[in-house]
């Protein structure tokens, strides 16, 4: 019962149990920003037929036309005059700022439409994050002080209980700047919508037509919850992890340990994934 490999095991159990937890929610974060990345394209693809010709490439002038007053209403000259002064001569360098200004205007209505499509899905993973954080939390905790008092061979209930609420403290304190809660928000509102504008941006600049431009977004959005949703939820995950293991060593008056990392956690399975693309 006390050698080194068994205990290193129990501890090692205990991490797998979190893992598995992030795995799952992981899997049904999948699934919640499936829809979200079905209104993604179909804004994105409304928003590209706004502005294709016949020929599926984009309609600078009809754009032009349908943010006039809007965006372009600041500047001191409208497009139409530039190009009444461009055909008079000398005045292509102008006329060629005031193009890539008004497309940069349209794409950044676009990142803002984004931005409010997905701050709909931010707010409620926020609160499903805290409900998987606080689970994982809590059952590390319990499972670690039940098994360094396990290991000494005496059981006591003189160790700290936590209700609800001080659990969703613990697991909400900021840490390298920030909370989790504003990791996920800056993931979903911010990063997300300027990865897809700029995939938008380079898609025009290489003259997709409008369906290529989705498909582009939906590559976009999908390299996102490979990567940057996997980096959050794992990073998350460690950190409530190890927080509850050193709340629990010390309120079990462990002054040292041994850290053991755990590496049976990877993100869902492509076939698990196809499903919610």
């Amino acid at each position: 019962m006390n050698g080194a490999d068994y205990w290193r095991k129990r501890a090692l159990k205990v991490k797998n149990a979190a893992l598995v937890k992030g795995e799952q929610y992981e899997f049904d974060m999948a699934k919640r920003l499936a829809n979200a990345a079905l209104e993604v394209e179909s804004a994105i693809d409304v928003w590209a037929n706004k502005y294709a010709d016949e020929d599926g490439t984009i309609n600078a002038d009809e754009a032009r036309q349908m943010f006039r007053g809007i965006e372009n209403h600041q500047w001191q000259n409208t497009l139409d005059e530039w190009e009444r002064k461009a055909r008079a001569g000398g005045y292509d360098h102008e006329l060629n700022l005031e193009y890539y200004r008004s497309r940069i205007s349209r794409l950044q209505a676009l990142e803002a439409q984004l931005k409010n499509i997905l701050a709909g899905y931010a707010k409620p993973e926020q609160v499903q994050m805290l409900g998987m954080l606080t689970n994982v939390y809590s059952d590390t905790y319990y499972r670690t002080v039940y098994n360094a008092q396990s290991q000494k061979g005496t059981f006591t209930a003189d160790f700290a209980q936590f209700d609800t609420e001080e659990l969703k403290k613990a697991v909400s304190k900021p840490w390298h700047g920030n909370d989790f809660s504003s990791r996920v928000w800056g993931n979903m509102a911010d990063t997300l919508p300027d990865m897809l504008q700029k995939a938008v941006g380079r898609g025009i600049a290489l003259g997709y037509n409008p369906e290529k431009l989705v498909k582009e977004a939906r590559v976009t959005f999908r390299n996102f919850k490979k990567y940057q949703v996997h980096r959050l939820i794992t990073t998350e995950l460690a950190h409530a992890t190890e927080e509850a293991t050193y709340e629990a060593y010390t309120q079990s008056n462990i002054e040292q340990y041994e850290y053991l990392a755990c590496l049976l956690y990877t993100s869902p399975s492509p076939r698990d994934m196809r499903r919610y693309r």
